[in-house]
């Protein structure tokens, strides 16, 4: 997915592991009670819906720009208009995540019983 950026730069919304670096500053990251965990868990506790929203919107302007960004310059550049679009990303992107989890839970949760010889 692609979103126009306010100084006309257009970005693709991409889930990698740069993007994911950036979540992991989320209170200060795991060092501070914070990071991806607790991202996760506010999340589903509907807890600090705008900083989760902020973080998301910095982790993806910035994995996308070449330049350093500020937190609040990366919030600067997104068009209102575009947080449904980036909040529908990562929904589908965390939707496939888990469909995988599950997958890759059961294949290696089952073990073929040995036969004896």
């Amino acid at each position: 997915m692609i979103i126009k950026l306010k100084n006309g730069k257009k970005i693709e919304l991409e889930y990698n592991y740069l993007v994911m670096q950036y979540l992991d500053e989320y209170k200060g990251g795991e060092e501070n009670g914070g990071g991806l965990k607790e991202l996760k868990k506010d999340i589903q506790n509907k807890k600090n819906l705008i900083a989760i929203q902020g973080i998301f919107i910095y982790a993806s302007v910035r994995s996308a720009v070449e330049e350093p960004l500020t937190y609040q310059e990366a919030l600067r550049l997104i068009d209102i208009n575009d947080l449904t679009k980036i909040n529908d990303f990562y929904n589908k992107e965390f939707e496939k995540q888990n469909e995988f989890q599950k997958k890759n839970q059961y294949h290696t949760a089952y073990k073929k019983p040995k036969k004896k010889k």
